[in-house]
């Protein structure tokens, strides 16, 4: 489905839902709008992992990089924590429980690509954490994921350093990861 067709939930700068719809389009050029990332990690022999998601290679912004395990913006109406569900499933074929989900911190961003210029990423990122050790295969979503990856968070700290991850800056990766050792201590 094309962004045209989509529509999602705009946002006051105090970070309340405006319960007024536009179209994804629109809201890609700058209109404060929602969306919610979703980080899975594991332990596994003793180290912390995080899955990453590699974004399909049609993708209209940052194709081939490496992004959060799932992430999306919000339908029309749809609550931070129902969109960070339908994404998890979408894109990776995993269902998960409400419950399940930690609410690690919201973030706010303002971010013009590089890449295309006429995107512009003002949104409220409402990002949510979850353990999963239990061996999953994954479905990843055709168009949106090429493949994922497990990798210990040096390595993914390594890779947002080299540009091979989609760059959030820091002031969105320094409490994700603040977040984490906290978590998996």
């Amino acid at each position: 489905m094309g962004w045209d067709n989509q529509w999602w939930q705009e946002y006051n700068e105090s970070g309340s839902p405006i319960g007024q719809a536009l179209n994804g389009e629109r809201a890609a050029t700058g209109v404060l709008h929602g969306s919610s990332h979703v980080w899975i990690w594991r332990h596994r022999n003793d180290v912390v992992e995080i899955l990453l998601q590699r974004r399909a290679r049609q993708k209209r912004t940052w194709p081939g990089l490496w992004d959060i395990s799932a992430a999306g913006h919000m339908d029309y109406g749809e609550t931070p924590l129902e969109a960070a569900l339908r994404e998890t499933t979408e894109e990776l074929g995993l269902a998960l429980k409400q419950e399940e989900l930690k609410l690690l911190f919201v973030h706010r961003q303002y971010f013009v690509s590089e890449v295309d210029p006429v995107t512009i990423e003002n949104e409220f990122q409402f990002v949510y954490g979850i353990q999963l050790d239990a061996e999953i295969e994954f479905v990843m979503q055709p168009g949106e994921v090429d493949a994922v990856q497990w990798v210990n968070v040096a390595a993914c700290k390594q890779m947002i350093e080299n540009g091979e991850i989609v760059p959030q800056g820091d002031a969105y990766f320094v409490p994700l990861f603040t977040q984490l050792e906290r978590i998996t201590k």
